[in-house]
């Protein structure tokens, strides 16, 4: 399991984070940035015009527990993590319209809203950004044939 934070940043403090050759891209006036937690690895990434620039990464145990329907995780490293999320009956969003066009601009087919009970990102903290909103992707197993 993959569980995504959006955040809101603002593009000026977004641009001085980037190489010279890229720019943040925007949605709404805002620049994209994302906490992406998963079971081996916290990665902290900024969307630009070309992709996804990676800020930061740690790697660590996450605690993460399912408990009624809710999701904890936690994170200890350099910075620290702390998110509790539960699904989502209503999308709220600044960034984005659905949860379909969010999972679309991440790159993914599909995953499932889901609606932040509450965040805390030591990184995004100390940047200004707003949490947005977040994105529960299951683990899926895929295989492809090469020989077609």
């Amino acid at each position: 399991m993959k569980l995504i934070v959006n955040y809101r940043l603002d593009p000026t403090v977004a641009a001085a984070l980037l190489p010279a050759h890229f720019r943040p891209r925007l949605v709404s006036g805002h620049a994209v940035a994302g906490l992406l937690l998963d079971d081996e690895k916290t990665e902290y990434r900024l969307a630009v015009e070309s992709g996804a620039y990676l800020l930061n990464s740690e790697s660590g145990p996450l605690l993460s527990e399912e408990l009624s329907r809710q999701v904890y995780a936690s994170f200890r490293g350099e910075e620290t993590v702390d998110v509790s999320v539960r699904p989502a009956h209503a999308w709220r969003s600044d960034l984005f319209g659905d949860a379909h066009a969010a999972a679309r601009f991440a790159g993914m087919i599909a995953a499932v809203p889901v609606r932040i009970d509450w965040v805390r990102s030591t990184y995004f903290a100390r940047l200004g950004g707003t949490a947005d909103c977040a994105l529960l992707v299951p683990d899926v197993p895929m295989s492809m044939d090469l020989a077609a």
